[in-house]
């Protein structure tokens, strides 16, 4: 499997996620569809499996970078969150096909295996908001790592838009936004934690 998710991770890193295809993803490895198909019956299980990769390493990251940090000191949280997040880009690509084309397309009982190995991903996450908000509830860790996901997803497609979003928005004479990944999300993080304080 790993074989298969290297060749699609190179296909969706490379082209628009539309025009991966099993048959792509067989001639990228060499082999027949009907041999690809003994593996998965969808990119989007080979999806799936690239995400949770993804995000493993995405939490890893975020959970090395704040172990030593003070639960008061906010700047230096977001700072190395919105660090993190920004050196696991493929996560952030991965996390904004998520719910409106992956999980729609793959089989219940694929989806349910997954939804259930989340829940270890997103506890690890929360872990990693309550190092700065110790206090916070469930509920409030639950909705501050909600609206991290889909601010650093939102952020990161904005600013790593491809080249036929900025050649349309030059052509429909809109300026590009002037955004810092880093920045932007600390910024975003600094307000977000304060609303919980």
């Amino acid at each position: 499997m790993a074989e298969i998710k290297a060749a699609t991770a190179e296909q969706f890193a490379s082209i628009p996620y539309h025009e991966v295809t099993l048959t792509t993803i067989a001639m990228a490895l060499g082999w027949s569809r009907g041999n690809l198909y003994k593996y998965v019956a969808t990119k989007e299980e080979i999806f799936l499996g690239l995400y949770e990769d993804a995000f493993d390493a995405l939490l890893d990251e975020l959970e090395r970078v704040t172990v030593g940090l003070s639960a008061g000191d906010v700047d230096a949280f977001a700072r190395a969150i919105a660090d993190a997040s920004d050196a696991n880009g493929d996560f952030l690509c991965y996390e904004r096909l998520l719910s409106q084309v992956i999980e729609a397309n793959v089989t219940l009982e694929r989806l349910t295996e997954f939804k259930r190995r989340m829940i270890v991903r997103l506890s690890r996450l929360d872990a990693v908001f309550a190092r700065c908000l110790p206090e916070a509830s469930a509920k409030e860790l639950y909705d501050l790592t909600h609206a991290y996901r889909n601010e650093a997803a939102g952020l990161y497609t904005m600013i790593e838009c491809g080249d036929l979003v900025r050649e349309a928005m030059k052509r429909a004479g809109m300026e590009e936004p002037a955004l810092d990944f880093s920045r932007d999300l600390a910024d975003f993080l600094r307000r977000l934690i304060a609303s919980y304080r």
